[in-house]
């Protein structure tokens, strides 16, 4: 199978995963699965990162190390680590009883993703993790205490990795070199792929193909880059598929984001929206069309802005 076939197949499973969650996801018990097995993966996945056991490291080469596990991208990992902070924060006192609650256990589990989280030096994972935790201050009808409390919690939670991220070298020397202008590539790989769609605004240049044209237009060495990623979802859909392709993929993102919107007065409250604030950051500076994280981000945030929109029972709706 072609790459480009290869990467068909797998956007088309990912789909179909979002198709399959919107419809078990009205069932609450499959929601509180979902939500629970995503904070035992995220927290077991940091745990055996930061206690060494799975660790890998990698020298970053102005200074410092970037840390991992299992190999895992450092990027998409601080990504995942990100929706799993927001997801675990969001479940300190839910609403709805049938939902886990996690009470002080929070505290721990979300200093030790925080902690894995700036191992990574990823800049991009910073910010997942802000973007979401921002979310929690859009809670509606809050009392002015509990509104408070919440901005309060934001901001610590906030500052803390704020403050974390400055004591790692890796993570320090990646914003400072932010500040100068080294983005790790992408201030030039942003204007190659922009003129690539200025060129073919309508269709694009096909997948994978974009990203060997990519390549060749930035003059990199075949040897070391024959291809290169867009480094952004929507630079990578206009550059594969153009406007026509681009197009129907932001209404069915317009939708989830309407979900998630809707969702904040049920009972699952605030966490599809955090979730989703956080994996769309991630997208930013990274493509991961097909990243599994992303479509269970957007499965959770259209199956609760349709089932469990309001404070009744869920009823189930279809899709497929």
């Amino acid at each position: 199978m072609g790459p480009a076939l290869q990467q068909l197949s797998l956007f088309l499973q990912v789909i179909l995963l979002l198709i399959t969650l919107y419809n078990v996801l009205a069932d609450p018990r499959v929601l509180r699965g979902a939500l629970l097995t995503l904070v035992v993966a995220t927290a077991a996945r940091a745990a055996v990162q930061v206690s060494g056991l799975a660790a890998t490291r990698a020298l970053e080469w102005g200074g410092g190390e970037r840390v991992t596990a299992f190999g895992q991208n450092a990027n998409l990992s601080a990504m995942i680590l990100a929706a799993g902070l927001v997801a675990v924060l969001g479940l300190r006192a839910p609403k709805d009883p049938r939902l886990p609650r996690l009470g002080l256990l929070v505290w721990p589990v979300a200093a030790v993703l925080g902690f894995a989280l700036i191992q990574t030096g990823s800049r991009g994972g910073m910010l997942c993790a802000l973007a979401g935790l921002v979310t929690f201050w859009f809670a509606p009808d809050q009392r002015l205490g509990r509104l408070v409390l919440n901005g309060a919690l934001g901001l610590l939670a906030g500052a803390a990795l704020a403050w974390g991220a400055l004591q790692n070298t890796a993570m320090r020397n990646r914003l400072t070199n932010a500040e100068g202008g080294n983005l790790a590539g992408r201030e030039i790989i942003y204007p190659g792929a922009l003129e690539m769609i200025e060129e073919r605004p309508l269709f694009g240049w096909g997948p994978v193909a974009n990203q060997f044209e990519l390549s060749r237009r930035l003059h990199l060495d075949t040897r070391k880059y024959p291809s290169r990623d867009v480094h952004n979802l929507l630079l990578e859909l206009l550059s594969t598929s153009g406007v026509i392709g681009t197009i129907p993929f932001l209404i069915g993102l317009g939708l989830c984001l309407r979900g998630a919107w809707r969702a904040r007065r049920g009972p699952v409250g605030l966490i599809p929206l955090a979730m989703l604030a956080a994996v769309l950051t991630g997208t930013l500076s990274g493509t991961w069309i097909i990243s599994k994280i992303l479509w269970l981000a957007l499965a959770v945030a259209l199956a609760t802005g349709a089932h469990w929109a309001g404070p009744a029972q869920p009823q189930a709706g279809r899709i497929a």
